[in-house]
């Protein structure tokens, strides 16, 4: 079987390790697997028929693609081609987009905090859903950047000129800021949890300087869990909650194109190997 790892050419860069780990393991699974960088494709409608072309020449799709890149359209135009993708376009297109997927969990009853979606450029004109402070998010925003904690009319204003798209949600902090919980999963299957912890930003994320360590679930959070899984097809994804004053699990997000860097940090998992036979296995299904 053959696949392409996807991924744009600056996050190539950043990821380089990670991508030699798939590329150095994929052959001990069976798999032949390249380095693609979107780039490099072109795809398009001739004929009636979807297209795909590769540094300009005209290719047939890959068995599978393993898309490490935020690209709906490009998710879906690969599985119009016949191609198995990891994480699905309807993943993609639903986690993606925070008040979506809040909307999409609200039918499991798992605490959240109150979440209220508006378009920007009419949020100053209304009336404002909730009190001062909030935590205001672009819907589409990763990795911690473009959310803003907002205490007044001015924060708010520098929050919204700093958000680069027009949709946004407005959310109650949560009473115990600082802290979060991402639970990694691959096919259904929890993986590991790592706590991240910032003594100096309501955000907890790694990449803005957060720490972190190795997490083990209690029961009750399994339970919590084990309600979103149960609910969706996951490939690889993570799910992200914050807690309560009880230091219980309050959800949060789910990660598409999760990255994994504090989960190798802080323990033995290997992800990659864990993905690959999983991947394996799906296709030959």
């Amino acid at each position: 079987m053959n696949g392409w790892i996807v991924y744009t050419r600056e996050e190539s860069v950043r990821n380089e390790l990670f991508i030699n780990r798939f590329l150095e393991n994929a052959p001990s699974f069976g798999i032949e697997l390249r380095l693609v960088l979107v780039e490099d494709l072109t795809i398009g409608i001739e004929r009636h028929n979807p297209i795909l072309k590769y540094n300009g020449v005209m290719c047939d799709s890959p068995d599978f693609v393993i898309m490490r890149t935020i690209h709906p359209v490009l998710s879906i135009h690969f599985e119009e081609m016949g191609s198995r993708v990891f994480n699905s376009a309807s993943s993609s297109l639903l986690f993606n987009h925070k008040f979506k997927t809040h909307h999409q969990l609200t039918k499991l009853k798992i605490p959240m905090m109150d979440t209220y979606y508006s378009k920007k450029h009419s949020l100053l004109d209304s009336k404002l859903p909730l009190d001062f402070p909030f935590v205001l998010k672009a819907c589409h925003g990763r990795g911690g950047n473009q959310v803003f904690k907002v205490s007044n009319q001015k924060e708010l204003q520098l929050g919204l000129e700093n958000i680069d798209e027009e949709e946004i949600i407005l959310q109650k902090i949560c009473p115990n800021p600082g802290k979060d919980l991402r639970v990694f999963v691959v096919g259904n299957e929890v993986i590991g949890a790592v706590l991240r912890e910032s003594n100096s930003d309501f955000r907890a994320n790694y990449s803005l300087g957060g720490n972190a360590r190795f997490y083990e679930l209690n029961e009750s959070e399994k339970r919590i869990i084990q309600k979103v899984t149960g609910n969706f097809t996951f490939d690889f994804v993570g799910i992200d909650f914050i807690f309560d004053e009880n230091n219980s699990l309050i959800f949060n997000e789910i990660e598409d194109v999760v990255g994994s860097r504090t989960l190798s940090a802080t323990s033995e998992v290997d992800c990659v190997s864990i993905y690959l036979h999983y991947i394996k296995n799906t296709l030959k299904k």
